[in-house]
């Protein structure tokens, strides 16, 4: 499987590490595109399984939401799945439904471990 991610500006997200360690451990890979934007949509045009970006910027990010929530996915903060939008600058991850749960816990443990 592929997940998506981003960097935090230039550098890699707190957690970032044993995110992809955890991800690795089930077969799945990691890509950096280079655009959050282009993240978030590769899950809802089904070229991921989920996709995590450290700060949810509504201009930057909104549209891809929208595309996540209309193609069926599943998009989740740290607390869990989320109608709209993420809270502004909250990290967040959009994710296949039938993958969410588990992908949902890789990525909060990860979070927890720094």
């Amino acid at each position: 499987a592929v997940v998506g991610t981003e960097l935090d500006g230039h550098r890699p997200w707190p957690g970032f590490g044993a995110f992809l360690d955890a991800l690795a451990a089930r077969s799945c890979t990691l890509r950096v595109q280079g655009s959050g934007t282009l993240t978030i949509a590769q899950v809802a045009a089904g070229r991921g399984i989920g996709g995590c970006v450290s700060a949810f910027d509504p201009i930057d990010h909104g549209a891809a939401v929208l595309l996540v929530h209309e193609a069926g996915g599943v998009v989740l903060t740290r607390e869990g799945p989320v109608d709209g939008f993420p809270p502004a600058g909250e990290p967040f991850l959009v994710a296949h439904p039938g993958a969410a749960d588990e992908l949902h816990a890789v990525w909060t443990a990860a979070l927890a471990a720094v």
